[in-house]
């Protein structure tokens, strides 16, 4: 059985969700069609969508046919809610358009449009209130031919045909179109079919589905457990990772990443059944999962996409009797999860948030009073601005966590506008492993970065990693892995840890470190050996190349051990050779220093002392 996802959206009031009531209740999915405008809809599952007529959140049902296991996802007509629609067609495999027969092409339907069309999504455009509509079909038709010239009547094969050359030689040969040639069109978006209908009286249902069940392509499953998450509700406590499946199976117990799944739901409206497994195509709420946002990836489901719509209002909330700013500050971090673009900021002033208008802010408000009982106020709101560079600029920091180093150089450049933020790397990996400069890119592309005006969001700037430094943590000593200087001038500190025995039980560890010599010292007291406290400086670099080392790990069991003539205890862990005694200045005490040979791509093995 065929599985995949298909999504509706329209712009407000166009009868989007009249049209999923019509199509469950042609499928045999609902026994009653209910409507948006009155608050009967079986898709319209919250109180406040009842109350206003409209939807605010995305949703989901099941719609099977003989031969299709459709998810199907209604999602937000009013612009406000923008993005949970965006989010909703990350996941989609095929979008249902819906025109309003008597408005035409609207406002909202065109970045809809847009949307569809950067996801490369098939597309069956549904022409609703035909039968109330002063426009005939052929002015109708003319007016989607502005979206896209290849937009033809389902039940017309001819001009079917004639947007796709493969299409054309085989009605010229035949006379008519398989099956298989209009899904394989239909999917690589040669041609986008309309059905004319009226939702509310159920015409052109049946049409549709017909379609859908011929033409809607199922995605080809990727061979990893993959899948994007598209939103994140709460039933009570418990907080739902709404996910679609691209890859794998998933089943309650399993895991995405480090956290496991503790129960998978498949909603239908507000009725939910528990899953014992879901498969590609498949979308499911997954309690369990804590930290994955909406339009987050996992597994082999790499693309990201940057939003479209970014709200154009910031506000200042005002706490409500009772609660201080850090809590509402936690609340509306709470809602935040629901709808990622709300951009939660506190700073001196207060908590702000962003928001597309005014009806969003109604929804914010009311889902924090359902929260706390409490009703926030807001101020009169400001246009939320961008801040973008004028010319280029270089940039460089350097950051000193616990036990870690790391170094960071990038250069910037101006782009046109509305080009957003673009990144990328010219660094060798000689010079900074991939691995730190994968990690750098993603910090970067994750980071809604500030402008030094008015702190508003960056855009429209291309950042380029130009050089970077990073260090190694081995057995006690930091040590600097990668440099683009290997002369016998530079110099790097190294610092002694209070627990060195960190690789302990490791078999064998490849690195890339710098070229050189690290001078450890000991101290012998008594017959027993102590660490020395302080810094030592990395005195000697000499290159010795394709050379291998074989370290001696020390026993913990054994309280010192002997090499060379040197009692060494083992937190010293790892050594190779005695070279000299050396004296310190302004000490009396003589120390023996351990010699230990980094080289650059060496494969370094432990071996247990027996």
């Amino acid at each position: 059985m065929k599985r995949c996802v298909i999504g509706i959206a329209a712009h407000v009031d166009a009868g989007k969700t009249t049209l999923a009531e019509s199509l469950l209740y042609t499928a045999g999915m609902i026994r009653r069609k209910g409507r948006g405008d009155n608050g009967t809809a079986f898709l319209d599952t919250e109180q406040v969508e009842k109350e206003r007529g409209i939807t605010v959140f995305s949703h989901q049902a099941v719609l099977e046919t003989e031969s299709s296991l459709f998810t199907l996802l209604d999602t937000p007509g009013h612009e406000d809610f923008s993005a949970q629609t965006e989010q909703a067609v990350s996941v989609m495999d095929t979008a249902i358009l819906v025109i309003s027969g008597t408005d035409g092409i609207q406002s909202h339907s065109l970045p809809l449009w847009r949307i569809m069309e950067r996801h490369r999504l098939p597309v069956v455009i549904f022409v609703n209130k035909i039968d109330i509509s002063a426009k005939s079909r052929e002015e109708l038709l003319s007016e989607l031919h502005t979206l896209s010239d290849r937009v033809c009547p389902f039940d017309d094969m001819e001009g079917i045909a004639g947007t796709d050359e493969a299409l054309m030689n085989e009605y010229l040969e035949s006379g008519e179109l398989s099956d298989e040639s209009l899904a394989k069109a239909f999917g690589e978006r040669a041609f986008f079919p309309c059905v004319f209908g009226s939702a509310l009286k159920g015409e052109g249902a049946d049409e549709l589905l017909r379609l859908l069940d011929t033409l809607a392509p199922e995605p080809r499953p990727k061979d990893t457990l993959s899948g994007r998450v598209f939103k994140v509700t709460y039933d009570g406590n418990t907080r739902l990772t709404h996910l679609r499946l691209t890859g794998g199976t998933l089943s309650p117990r399993d895991f995405i990443g480090e956290e496991k799944i503790n129960a998978l739901r498949i909603y239908s409206g507000s009725r939910y059944t528990t899953a014992d497994r879901i498969y590609p195509g498949m979308t499911a709420a997954a309690a369990g999962l804590t930290s994955l946002r909406p339009g987050d990836v996992f597994g082999d489901e790499s693309t990201t996409f940057t939003p479209v719509f970014e709200p154009v209002m910031t506000y200042r909330v005002i706490p409500p009797e009772g609660m201080d700013e850090f809590a509402v500050q936690t609340v509306m971090q709470r809602l935040e999860e629901e709808e990622p673009l709300l951009g939660v900021q506190a700073d001196s002033t207060g908590v702000h948030v962003k928001v597309m208008g005014e009806v969003q802010l109604e929804i914010i408000s009311r889902r924090f009073s359902e929260l706390t009982g409490k009703t926030p106020s807001f101020d009169s709101g400001t246009v939320a601005f961008l801040e973008t560079i004028a010319a280029p600029a270089d940039g460089a920091g350097h950051f000193e966590p616990l036990r870690h180093y790391g170094e960071v150089h990038v250069h910037m450049e101006p782009l046109p506008r509305g080009s957003g933020i673009t990144i990328d790397s010219k660094v060798s990996e000689d010079v900074l492993q991939g691995v730190w400069q994968n990690s750098i890119l993603s910090a970067l592309s994750e980071k809604r970065h500030k402008g030094v005006l008015t702190g508003a969001p960056l855009t429209d700037v291309h950042i380029t990693l130009t050089a970077g430094k990073d260090v190694l943590w081995i057995t006690g000593c930091r040590i600097p892995c990668n440099t683009a200087d290997h002369t016998s001038d530079h110099v790097f500190r190294v610092d002694f840890m209070s627990d060195p025995d960190c690789l302990c039980g490791s078999d064998k560890l490849i690195m890339q470190m710098l070229v050189g010599i690290l001078i450890c010292l000991v101290r012998q007291a008594c017959g027993h050996t102590q660490e020395l406290d302080g810094v030592v400086d990395l005195i000697e670099c000499q290159p010795m190349m394709n050379q291998s080392l074989v370290f001696r790990e020390a026993c913990l069991s054994e309280p010192d051990i002997m090499v060379d003539g040197l009692s060494v205890k083992p937190s010293a862990a790892m050594f190779f050779q005695i070279e000299r005694c050396i004296e310190m200045p302004d000490s009396n005490q003589r120390f023996n220093a351990v010699l230990m040979h980094f080289f650059k791509h060496v494969t370094i093995e432990f071996h247990p002392c027996l």
